[in-house]
């Protein structure tokens, strides 16, 4: 399996994000939570969380991040 994906990051809060998303044609909500949101629309995954943690520095980011991954078979 081959995925591409983007990373993005925004002040806004997670609901704000969260409800963006729930408005955005044929989304679907698959979990929500008081950090975050994860969504599918066909093969794209996406992911919103704040706080989130910087992989490279192990350092708690607490603006929002907006992760998406495509899947291809």
């Amino acid at each position: 399996m081959r995925r591409k994906s983007a990373a993005y990051r925004t002040g806004d809060k997670v609901e704000k994000v969260i409800e963006y998303y729930k408005k955005s044609q044929g989304m679907n909500l698959m979990g929500i939570s008081n950090d975050g949101g994860m969504f599918k629309k066909g093969n794209i995954d996406i992911t919103i969380q704040n706080p989130w943690m910087d992989t490279k520095t192990g350092k708690m980011i607490k603006d929002t991040l907006i992760s998406i991954v495509k899947n291809k078979e």
